[in-house]
C-alpha cells in the first residue's frame, strides 16, 4: 500500500507540489522506473465519470529512493481551487502496475498578500 503526506498550500502559490511517497511503516516508496504521475484533487472522495477532479496535475518522480514526486501548477490552478479542505489521490504506474495512494488531504489556505 503506497500512502503520501497531506499538502497544505497558500492559494495562488506556483511553486512546484512536492509529495512524499511511503510505505506503510512510513519509509519511502522506491519509486525506480515509475513512469505516468498524475494527482487528482478532488472535493469529495470519489469522483464518478464523467465527472472529473477540481484539478488533474502530471509529475514526475523528484527523488526515486527518496519517494518524492513532483508536480507543476499553472497561476490559473493555484488560484482557481479556491480554499478549503480537498481529498488526494496520486496514481503512478510501476514494473506494468497501475499503483493508487491512499486518499489523503489537500488544503488550502486563503491568504493575505495577493
Amino acid at each position: 500500500m503506497a500512502i503520501a503526506n497531506d499538502i497544505i498550500r497558500k492559494q495562488g502559490d506556483t511553486y512546484p507540489i512536492e509529495v512524499s511517497i511511503l510505505k506503510e511503516n512510513g519509509a519511502p516508496l522506491d519509486l525506480s522506473g515509475a513512469v505516468d504521475f498524475l494527482m487528482g484533487v478532488a472535493s469529495t472522495e470519489t469522483v464518478v465519470a464523467p465527472a472529473e477532479p477540481e484539478l488533474l496535475l502530471g509529475g514526475a518522480a523528484a527523488s526515486e529512493l527518496g519517494g518524492k514526486v513532483s508536480f507543476n501548477l499553472t497561476t490559473a490552478q493555484a488560484t482557481d481551487l479556491l480554499p478549503g479542505d480537498y481529498f488526494a489521490e496520486i496514481q503512478f504506474v510501476q514494473s506494468g502496475f497501475v499503483i493508487t495512494t491512499e486518499t489523503f488531504r489537500y488544503r488550502v489556505k486563503g491568504h493575505i498578500v495577493s
